[in-house]
């Protein structure tokens, strides 16, 4: 029996950015403005049937404004560019073939992975007894170009508990795990000769539709925040201040833009004098950026947010470490300067929030520790004093 056949799935790799404007109702803005909108999109390229790898979107600038919507959009497509077989026996024989694909990407905003699994059959052919004559005749079958898988998969989110896991600053990334898995299986009876070509691609897109901050209903203008010390900072804002209203000011914090503390409570100047201060200083043993904004509560539970203002702290009690090498091709290792001898916790926790690595370290001096290895993929890593339970937090990249 003589047979020849290959699978491909190729395609180039695209990352590029749209800016759409959306009009179908989704997360209208406050005063019946549309929502602006903007998209990133990314076409995976891989050679085999079998691939995993790491998707990377840019994060919502909080500054921009307020996300209403996220849809996550993946579109999968194969081509059968050709296929044949040939009877090679001076009997009838049947031949066919199954072509099976399943994609699958986790991440944020996902409850569930987003996932397709399809099978398609081509045949079973009948073919005559070989005649003689190659490619041609009733003992040839050929096929091609023609559509092998094409579907389009997406979910919306509007819930703003899992839309703020898309906000971060300038040049942080959401990270998407996407695996596939793609076969053809030959069915056939008997001799013969043939050949299938394919080729595959996965398009995935994700779409923020937001109010831009310059529409957003307000009554906090002149918000700013500066740096008074290298550790501390000031809120300043002004508030057009209503005496017929039930409200309070309470200004948050937040390390990575999307999860907010309370630095404190102002009520509303009952003057009408709408001049607002707070001071805050850096978490221990937390440096780098911080992010502010002020929130304005009412009695019946409007809120009302402010723009985000972001500062560079310096922790005066951080822990003096850096991850090395970062990026990396998989080994963790940290290096420590000038520390006297303490224990300190370990963690190391995937996009997802899970921890994956955890465990306790012993060191003094200025030295290396090699920790553990990563596959591909972002991590977070935290490194907690036992004593003091002053922790610095650093960000890993695996390529």
């Amino acid at each position: 029996m003589k047979h020849f056949y290959t699978y491909r799935i190729q395609f180039p790799l695209l990352l590029f950015m749209l800016c759409v404007m959306y009009r179908n109702g989704f997360g209208q803005c406050p005063g019946g403005y549309v929502p602006s909108g903007v998209a990133f999109d990314t076409t995976i390229s891989f050679t085999d049937g079998n691939h995993s790898s790491v998707i990377k979107f840019p994060k919502f600038d909080p500054q921009t404004g307020m996300v209403t919507c996220a849809k996550l959009t993946m579109t999968i497509s194969s081509v059968l560019n050709f296929m044949y077989f040939e009877n090679r026996d001076n009997a009838p024989n049947t031949a066919g073939v199954k072509f099976t694909r399943e994609d699958i990407i986790s991440g944020p905003g996902l409850n569930s992975p987003l996932s397709n699994d399809e099978t398609k059959t081509f045949g079973p052919y009948n073919l005559a007894p070989k005649d003689g004559v190659m490619n041609s005749g009733p003992d040839y079958i050929g096929v091609g170009p023609e559509d092998i898988f094409n579907t389009t998969k997406s979910v919306t989110i509007t819930d703003l508990s899992d839309l703020s896991q898309f906000y971060g600053p300038p040049g942080d990334s959401l990270a998407y795990n996407y695996t596939a898995s793609g076969s053809s299986q030959i069915s056939n009876t008997g001799n013969w000769f043939g050949g299938i070509d394919a080729a595959g691609s996965i398009h995935y897109r994700i779409e923020f539709c937001y109010c831009p901050a310059t529409v957003l209903p307000l009554n906090i203008y002149s918000f700013d925040v500066k740096k008074i010390t290298s550790d501390a900072a000031e809120l300043k804002w002004n508030g057009t201040d209503d005496p017929g209203e039930s409200y309070y000011y309470e200004a948050e914090v937040s390390r990575n833009a999307y999860n907010y503390t309370s630095i404190g409570i102002l009520q509303k100047n009952d003057n009408n004098i709408g001049n607002y201060k707070m001071n805050f200083s850096a978490l221990h043993g937390e440096s780098g950026a911080y992010y502010f904004r002020v929130k304005q509560v009412y009695a019946n539970g409007y809120v009302r947010y402010s723009v985000t203002r972001r500062l560079e702290l310096e922790s005066s009690d951080k822990i003096k470490f850096s991850v090395f090498p970062n990026p990396s091709n998989g080994i963790v290792g940290i290096k420590f300067d000038n520390i006297s001898e303490e224990q300190f916790a370990l963690q190391i926790y995937n996009t997802q929030g899970q921890s994956i690595v955890s465990k306790d370290l012993v060191v003094s001096g200025s030295s290396y520790v090699q920790v553990t290895t990563l596959k591909s993929g972002v991590y977070w890593m935290r490194l907690t004093n036992k004593k003091t339970l002053v922790s610095g937090v650093h960000q890993l990249l695996i390529k």
